[in-house]
């Protein structure tokens, strides 16, 4: 059985395991990151990601 997802243009897909690409990304702006904190992140590892297309690509990510 499919699960019924309310999907929108220019809405946020469902969730995924990060690739390569978005990992990169992440890891990329893990010192802006830990700055934002204010403290040094022991783990930082992409769980899971949702991505949107607009006028270029948006990412949220779920962070361990």
């Amino acid at each position: 059985m499919e699960a019924n997802v309310d999907t929108r243009c220019g809405g946020f897909g469902g969730s995924k395991t990060p690739d390569d690409a978005q990992v990169a990304i992440l890891t990329g702006l893990k010192s802006q990151v830990e700055t934002s904190l204010g403290k040094e992140c022991a783990t930082f590892e992409a769980v899971a990601v949702v991505s949107q297309v607009v006028a270029g690509m948006n990412h949220k990510f779920k962070v361990k």
